[in-house]
């Protein structure tokens, strides 16, 4: 897969220590290298033609033969060649969110309380609560991509709100608990996981943007649906002009992030029956995005 370097003002990356240094970003193909989504997918992707050596060095795994590759042993012409770009579609989401769910597992001591910057993000998620009605200080609040620091807790308690977190890394959870005992908190893949409760807030604070591009539609449509009646999210994102993807390896590890852009953004946003309350590059010239949303009450 060819690289090209990312122009300056496409960089969105989650925040880090400022000693840190910057390094180039590089673009992953807009596309998934397969022709088709998994079974029961809503939609296609773009077709591309599956090529041994590509596959191996985009998924980082052995290329098997293609008469014994995954679940496609007793299928024959183009639905063998359909189920085996679902077998290595999976492969390549899979191998997405083990790569995010291990960088975050080495970096996570960096966001301990006390080590990472206190005020990052609070000064929005004040701005996204008084957005709730305040006569229903009740219900709960759900931190996705929640890591190890608990700056955020103490805000969403002044709203009466209990709290559950989600968060890819097993690392940054067993330190979370450790951090804050009475936080609901989950090890699990956000894609993935279910829950039957409602929430009258979520925050997504630089967390989503590392799910891979195929998933943030579904996905937004999934956290929009959590809501209660009056509820709110927030979420960052990076505010390109349409969809991208790259990879920046500002935080040590190359770590990948993805966008809708601002009109896709927009567009989920207005399908989940939700009103857009405030988008701002709150980061500037960072392309860094603030976007609150609220379902009616």
């Amino acid at each position: 897969m060819q690289a090209k370097s990312l122009p300056t003002n496409a960089r969105f990356t989650r925040s880090a220590p400022s000693s840190w240094p910057r390094t180039t970003s590089v673009f992953l193909s807009s596309n998934p290298s397969v022709g088709c989504t998994p079974i029961g997918a809503t939609r296609c992707l773009p077709s591309l033609k599956i090529q041994r050596k590509h596959c191996a060095s985009l998924w980082r795994i052995p290329f098997r033969d293609t008469e014994t590759c995954g679940p496609t042993r007793q299928s024959s012409g183009p639905a063998r060649k359909a189920a085996q770009a679902a077998h290595f579609y999976v492969k390549r989401l899979e191998m997405q969110h083990w790569t995010i769910a291990s960088a975050y597992d080495t970096l996570a001591p960096n966001w301990l309380d006390g080590q990472f910057n206190g005020s990052n993000g609070v000064d929005q998620h004040m701005r996204a609560l008084r957005f709730l009605a305040r006569a229903a200080d009740s219900g709960w609040a759900l931190n996705v991509g929640c890591g190890c620091n608990t700056r955020f807790n103490s805000l969403f308690r002044e709203h009466g709100l209990k709290i559950e977190g989600v968060d890819i890394s097993e690392r940054m959870v067993a330190l979370a608990r450790g951090a804050d005992p009475d936080v609901q908190l989950h090890h699990a893949d956000i894609c993935t996981w279910q829950t039957e409760r409602t929430y009258r807030f979520v925050s997504a604070w630089d967390s989503i943007w590392h799910v891979p591009l195929e998933q943030q539609r579904p996905l937004m449509l999934k956290l929009l649906a959590m809501l209660d009646r009056g509820g709110v999210l927030l979420f960052s994102a990076g505010g390109l002009d349409g969809p991208s993807e790259h990879t920046d390896s500002t935080m040590g590890p190359a770590v990948y992030y993805s966008t809708l852009g601002i009109p896709g953004l927009l567009a989920v946003i207005q399908e989940s029956g939700c009103t857009l309350r405030h988008l701002e590059f709150d980061q500037w010239p960072q392309q860094h995005l603030l976007v609150i949303a609220q379902r009616a009450a």
